[in-house]
């Protein structure tokens, strides 16, 4: 029998963050809001990298993925949580990302919500003028 895990948050690449005996796990294809069975994948000390067997609980943002490709590329592994959480998730794994960058600028960072769209984002600094 596979272990079960209650799905906390997500991580930068998408996958699914439990915690199980004071060990963290990360599951692929797995939401915040779900209880799962996991198969662990690759066992480390601090944390496992694991994949879902079965969903137990489903998220009520889980939805159908739209591209007939998901799950075999790569390409959008946030296909199967709602277009306005996968917004909402790659806003927060950006704004993380440039505050650590740039710890003392502040900025607002938002995205454009558009699917099958690709934004790259180019960030220019300028020491401030006293």
């Amino acid at each position: 029998m596979h272990p079960t895990a209650h799905i906390e948050s997500l991580d930068h690449e998408g996958r699914g963050i439990a915690h199980v005996a004071g060990k963290a796990v990360f599951v692929e294809g797995a939401l915040p809001g779900e209880t799962v069975q996991y198969e662990i994948l690759r066992a480390r000390p601090k944390y496992d990298q694991a994949c879902v067997t079965r969903i137990l609980k489903s998220s009520a943002q889980r939805t159908v993925p739209r591209c007939p490709h998901f799950g075999l590329c790569g390409g959008c592994s946030l296909q199967h949580l709602a277009f306005d959480a996968q917004v909402a998730v790659k806003q927060r794994v950006m704004e993380d990302a440039f505050i650590h960058l740039v710890p003392f600028a502040e900025a607002d960072l938002t995205l454009l919500a558009d699917f099958c769209a690709r934004h790259n984002l180019d960030i220019w600094c300028q020491p401030q003028q006293p």
